[in-house]
């Protein structure tokens, strides 16, 4: 069975929307990077020419999550630094 259930345009679709949002307007050569394949294969999933193998939905899933947990990491961190810059700002305000 291919990756994708369903047609090659949902195929298609599926790819473009993971690697732009991860990766942005020029995201197929990030994205085959990231999937340890080659820039042709995944222009050729993108295209619909091909269809990607077995696995790579998941792959992609993962990588979704990876970079999720990230940036919720980083917003963490900021959020954590921007209570303490506050707690700094008011205690040099009542001093």
């Amino acid at each position: 069975m291919a990756m994708f259930d369903g047609d090659m345009h949902r195929n298609r679709e599926w790819m473009r929307r993971v690697g732009e949002a991860i990766y942005g307007p020029s995201w197929q050569t990030p994205l085959s990077e990231a999937l340890g394949v080659a820039p042709r294969s995944v222009r050729y999933w993108a295209s619909g020419e091909r269809t990607p193998p077995d696995g790579a939905r998941a792959d992609l899933a993962a990588l979704c999550r990876a970079r999720a947990q990230t940036l919720n990491q980083i917003a963490s961190e900021m959020e954590a630094g921007l209570k303490g810059e506050n707690n700094h700002q008011q205690t040099k305000k009542a001093g």
